[in-house]
């Protein structure tokens, strides 16, 4: 049942006759009969009767007729929603800023679901040093959207930034297969907040004491590099490693369910509502969080 199947249905039930129904929607009488029977098979009964050569409606139509009615009001009313939000500005660009690497793989999970839906013209992606959150005001203040692993309330300005706080769903620790016959020694962790860091730290001292080494690496492109090493053990969340595994076999050894550590979404409230896309950005976010927790 579509909606060129409602449509026809509702101009039989308007007009009484095929021809007419046929005329009301610019198409031809031969089509609408055959659609009315595709409609007759599909509900396994008669919809109309023919009484003096006119289509009369039956207890089975009318109820048909008034959810056929609800569907066309609901899409009106969706028409008439997108002509109060034209179209974007085809110049229309979307700045992602994002604050320590942990936060690269969500980063880039928006920026993809940005630019497969069209939501703008181009998206850009920039990762934020400290001093362009301590120190560069102005400079933040060209971001739509900023992603961090820290407390982002310290240097950002209320309520020009909303502000969404959401669980880092799942921590990992995964090395090359390749490897897999070599045990974990050398462990690298992902720049993040000094909390987050405690915590991977700790994990690591209690589930792999033979351990040999803690460091750390600054972009999922090195990543690749550390892999090839015997021994290398990465840590990540499972949005990064499933952007690894495009480029190079792993084996997750270890994952961290429940740790209690959240990262931070700020949203540029007046960017953002100029460009139409607040709402949308927050979609946005909603459905990586429920997607996280559906793996």
């Amino acid at each position: 049942m579509t909606i060129k199947h409602l449509r026809i249905l509702t101009a039989i039930a308007r007009y009484g006759k095929l021809s007419e129904a046929a005329h009301s929607l610019n198409t031809t009488t031969s089509n609408v009969s055959k659609t009315l029977k595709e409609i007759d098979e599909f509900i396994g009964e008669r919809l109309f009767v023919r009484h003096n050569g006119m289509f009369k409606e039956t207890e089975r139509s009318r109820h048909l007729l008034t959810l056929a009615n609800d569907i066309f009001s609901a899409m009106d009313r969706t028409k008439e929603r997108l002509d109060q939000h034209p179209p974007l500005h085809p110049h229309t660009t979307i700045m992602i800023g994002y604050y320590r690497t942990l936060m690269s793989g969500r980063a880039h999970t928006l920026w993809n679901k940005l630019v497969l839906t069209e939501r703008s013209s181009s998206v850009m992606l920039t990762r934020l040093s400290p001093s362009d959150l301590r120190h560069q005001e102005s400079s933040r203040q060209d971001f739509d959207i900023i992603l961090s692993s820290s407390d982002l309330r310290p240097f950002l300005h209320f309520p020009e930034w909303h502000l969404i706080t959401r669980p880092l769903q799942d921590l990992v620790f995964m090395t090359s297969e390749q490897h897999r016959t070599t045990p974990p020694r050398s462990f690298f962790l992902p720049a993040c907040s000094e909390s987050v860091n405690q915590v991977l730290t700790h994990y690591i001292h209690k589930y792999f004491p033979d351990h040999e080494s803690i460091s750390y690496y600054d972009s999922l492109h090195s990543i690749l590099e550390v892999l090839e090493h015997p021994g290398a053990c990465i840590a990540a969340e499972r949005l990064d490693s499933q952007q690894i595994a495009q480029s190079v076999p792993i084996r997750v050894i270890q994952s961290m369910n429940h740790h209690g550590l959240h990262y931070q979404a700020a949203l540029n409230v007046g960017l953002l509502e100029r460009k139409g896309l607040l709402d949308d950005m927050d979609a946005l976010l909603r459905e990586i969080a429920i997607a996280e927790q559906a793996n």
